[in-house]
């Protein structure tokens, strides 16, 4: 059993239409928890050979995709104006389109699943010859990829946004965490009792008459295993918490050993289990999320996110 600390990190998708290619495979290997595969060309093959076939159209989403066209070209742009996930912008004689790749595969399909069914016969792929790289005109999209616990990431996905939030997640449903390259262990997310724990013990007498060995006065100076280990020495209530996940991490293990698949032995895993997860939006919708999010009601361990994913996108907004 392991533990990570909460993280939250924004991710650029690289210029170019093998950009976007490359963005859609991060997304994609995120929910099989398959970054290890990724080279240098397997972004185009895993998404027309792999993602695409299997209609898990959702990875598609995080292909950005900006288009650029003379205001004169109404039959080209006009369909982007009637899509509820792409944005318009008119500036002089040229207007500039900000779309997804998904509605590019999904074409003159409303229903995705009619789309897939007929093998995209109707993509809009042609319009990527109109491909701009982004400047002050498009509509930006912005994208960031979250370390959190499980439960706390269905608070932050539970919104959908007015033009549409994109999420992709890691999936406990496929991946089995009884394998080598995650050394047989599950690994669990800190909850915010862990900080409310360190914050209440973090006085200099508790630390001098439990830690005689400190290497500062103030817990937050110390290492995550520091914290961890003076917790199990002074904490009943955090003993009893590490408790309760070895045993979820001991039964998942048997049952893994048993034969049963991941889809079913996760059943007895922790709502804290870590998860990792990609969330893109445009702007405004991003907005709508953090005015939800940074509420006084919403829960602490959300609100620490949101004050992150403020922090970032703010200066991101100011360049």
């Amino acid at each position: 059993m392991r533990f990570v600390e909460d993280d939250v990190k924004f991710i650029e998708q690289e210029p170019g239409i093998d950009g976007m290619f490359k963005m859609m495979e991060k997304a994609a290997r995120i929910c099989y928890k398959t970054e290890d595969l990724t080279t240098e060309d397997s972004a185009n093959r895993i998404i027309e050979k792999t993602i695409i076939p299997s209609g898990h159209t959702s990875v598609l989403e995080f292909g950005t995709v900006y288009l650029k066209y003379n205001i004169l070209n109404i039959l080209g742009y006009f369909k982007y104006i009637l899509d509820r996930y792409s944005r318009v912008k008119f500036h002089g004689a040229n207007v500039y389109v900000t779309t997804t790749y998904r509605t590019i595969m999904q074409g003159g399909y409303k229903d995705p699943i009619e789309a897939i069914e007929k093998n995209f016969d109707k993509n809009w792929k042609n319009d990527l010859k109109h491909w701009c790289e982004p400047n002050k005109h498009h509509h930006k999209r912005y994208c960031f990829k979250f370390i959190m616990d499980r439960v706390g990431s269905q608070s932050v996905e539970r919104h959908r946004g007015v033009w549409g939030i994109s999420y992709a997640q890691e999936s406990t449903r496929f991946v089995n965490y009884n394998k080598d390259k995650f050394d047989k262990s599950i690994m669990f997310s800190l909850p915010s009792k862990f900080y409310e724990l360190i914050d209440k013990f973090n006085t200099e007498e508790t630390i001098k008459s439990n830690c005689p060995n400190y290497t500062s006065l103030d817990m937050n100076d110390w290492s995550l295993d520091e914290r961890l280990s003076f917790l199990r020495n002074c904490s009943d209530e955090w003993n009893i918490y590490e408790k309760a996940l070895k045993q979820a991490e001991k039964s998942y293990m048997m049952l893994s050993d048993c034969g049963w698949k991941p889809q079913d032995a996760r059943g007895v895993l922790n709502l804290d289990i870590k998860t990792e997860f990609m969330m893109c939006a445009y702007k405004e919708d991003w907005k709508m999320w953090l005015f939800r999010r940074l509420d006084k009601h919403a829960h602490p361990h959300i609100i620490r996110f949101a004050k992150m994913v403020n922090d970032i996108l703010d200066k991101k907004l100011k360049k």
